[in-house]
């Protein structure tokens, strides 16, 4: 699924089938809410609204940034600890999962260590058994 995107005006959403579509969700969990229902309270009011057109845009494309920015910051902070614990306890052996072929002609799949809650890529070769460990 690509990316969700914000904007200041409900759009289509394909999964969906709704020709337009947009989401509120509680003021406290992203700040775009929070913008989101100032102007739904104001509209409601019947007040002039905190926000027009021109600062909405560009609020949300500020947020939008640097919020997917924070996201692989996250992303990549908690795959090099996984890595690391991995490194540290390199003597352990852990239960896999393949869940699906990335490259099967390079015998590359994306392997999952339940345990830990981590999804590797991982190239071995093929047969009954596997032993995989990380050095």
């Amino acid at each position: 699924m690509p990316r969700s995107e914000m904007n200041i005006t409900p759009v289509r959403h394909a999964s969906l089938g709704l020709d337009t579509y947009t989401q509120v969700t509680s003021p406290i969990r992203r700040y775009t809410d929070l913008l989101s229902h100032f102007q739904i309270k104001a509209h409601l009011r019947g007040d002039d609204l905190p926000f027009d057109a021109e600062t909405l845009k560009e609020l949300v494309q500020a947020v939008s940034s640097t919020a997917y920015e924070s996201v692989l910051v996250e992303r990549q902070t908690n795959r090099y600890w996984g890595l690391e614990y991995l490194r540290r306890n390199s003597d352990e052996v852990w239960n896999g999962l393949l869940l699906r072929w990335l490259r099967e002609h390079e015998n590359l799949g994306l392997v999952l260590l339940e345990d830990l809650a981590i999804e590797l890529a991982m190239r071995f070769t093929r047969s009954s058994t596997w032993a995989i460990g990380w050095n």
